[in-house]
């Protein structure tokens, strides 16, 4: 019996791509419901949705490329790797108490 859906290990496994990379794809592009569901603890992967989302994607991202990455807006792209955020560095705060028992 054929399944129309597969456990995500068992997709990286047929897809020989790693367990990361599949977790991105759900995060960032993948719809729960639709190109995957959650059973419990297990993660089950909808093959015909996910298969359609690859080819479509992979079409997209090779046109990106023959454009040099301009955005859907026309414009040219700077980096599609994300800035970290600033981070505002704070003074430590050591409880009285604390201070105390390192010092006694």
């Amino acid at each position: 019996m054929d399944s129309e859906f597969i456990s995500k290990s068992g997709y990286t496994d047929l897809l020989k791509v790693s367990e990361s990379t599949v977790n991105g794809w759900m995060r960032r592009h993948w719809n729960k419901g639709d190109h995957y569901i959650v059973i419990g603890h297990t993660t089950m992967i909808n093959r015909k949705r996910a298969n359609q989302w690859i080819s479509e994607f992979g079409q997209q991202g090779s046109d990106q490329a023959e454009k040099g990455c301009e955005s859907k807006y026309g414009e040219k792209a700077e980096s599609s790797t994300r800035k970290p955020l600033s981070v505002t560095r704070t003074k430590r705060v050591t409880s009285p108490a604390r201070s105390n028992a390192a010092n006694g």
